[in-house]
């Protein structure tokens, strides 16, 4: 499990918008990294990111636990598209 946020720009005053896009950007047999990304809704500029990145793991036998297919499927579909 990693997380982590960037500041790329702290200049946004309280109460402006700020746009959201979301997108898993790798998946392994047993991982997932995903990004997020702010940016102001006024001029698109880029406020932060933040990276996650996790697994499947079963509990009981204590081991990576590959992703069924339907998260699979699922999760390619959400593919971040960049900007």
């Amino acid at each position: 499990v990693e997380t982590r946020l960037v500041l790329e720009d702290d200049s946004v005053a309280p109460g402006a918008g700020v746009v959201a896009r979301s997108g898993v950007i790798g998946i392994g047999a047993s991982s997932l990294r995903m990004l997020h990304r702010l940016r102001d809704a006024r001029d698109g500029r880029l406020l932060a990111q933040f990276f996650q990145a996790g697994g499947n793991f079963d509990l009981a036998a204590r081991v990576a636990a590959p992703w069924p297919q339907e998260f699979r499927d699922r999760a390619e579909s959400l593919r971040f598209s960049g900007a």
